[in-house]
C-alpha cells in the first residue's frame, strides 16, 4: 500500500449542496465550511475526514481550488460566532 503524502495546504474535497465546503486540513482531518446568505461564512472545528464524510452526502468538489484561499480568509470560526449570537 502507497503511503499518504502529507498535505501540504488546506485543500476543498468535497461540496454538499452548494453552500457547504469540507476542507481537508492535515492527512486525517477536514473542517466543513458553510456558506448560506445572510450569514457570515462559518467554519467548524477539525474533525476526522472519514467521519464527516460517513454522516453526509458529499461530493467531489471539482470547482477552482483557490476558492479555499478566499473561504478560509473570510470565514468566522463557529464556536465564536455561536456564543456572541446567543439569545
Amino acid at each position: 500500500m502507497a503511503k499518504k503524502e502529507p498535505i501540504k495546504r488546506p485543500r476543498i474535497i468535497a461540496i454538499q449542496g452548494e453552500d457547504c465546503y469540507l476542507i481537508e486540513v492535515d492527512d486525517k482531518n477536514s473542517r466543513v465550511c458553510e456558506v448560506k446568505g445572510g450569514l457570515p461564512i462559518l467554519i467548524f472545528p477539525p474533525f476526522l475526514t472519514i467521519s464527516i464524510i460517513a454522516r453526509g452526502y458529499w461530493e467531489e468538489y471539482t470547482g477552482p481550488p483557490e476558492l479555499v484561499d478566499k473561504l478560509l480568509a473570510e470565514a468566522v470560526e463557529y464556536d465564536e460566532w455561536a456564543a456572541a449570537n446567543r439569545d
